[in-house]
């Protein structure tokens, strides 16, 4: 396979590609997952 994967990238990228994907996936999740926390601190704060 002369150092690459599946997809034709060598590791170093595959690892950078990997990171990238990983972290815009996260970003969506943190994002997703802070709206719930802010939206669920607020709900018993308006309700006191």
């Amino acid at each position: 396979m002369n150092g690459k994967d599946e997809f034709g990238l060598v590791p170093k990228q595959r690892k950078f590609a990997d990171l990238y994907l990983g972290g815009m996936f996260a970003t969506e999740t943190l994002k997703h997952a802070g709206y719930r926390e802010k939206s669920a601190a607020k709900g018993p704060r308006q309700k006191r």
